[in-house]
């Protein structure tokens, strides 16, 4: 997922709409454990449910 990348910026397989910063795609907690921006999570699981149903 996150070797989608290109000169600093993340660009989804899926959606080339969709794009962020490589800085900005993780995130650590206040304990200091790394974790993937929310957000991008929830754009690789939305994809899961459209997959199952047809949607290409």
């Amino acid at each position: 997922m996150l070797d989608e990348s290109h000169v600093g910026a993340w660009t989804s397989r899926h959606d080339a709409r969709v794009r962020r910063p490589v800085h900005e795609l993780g995130v650590l907690s206040a304990e200091g454990v790394p974790y993937l921006s929310p957000e991008v999570q929830l754009h690789y699981n939305g994809l899961g449910e459209h997959r199952y149903s047809g949607y290409r």
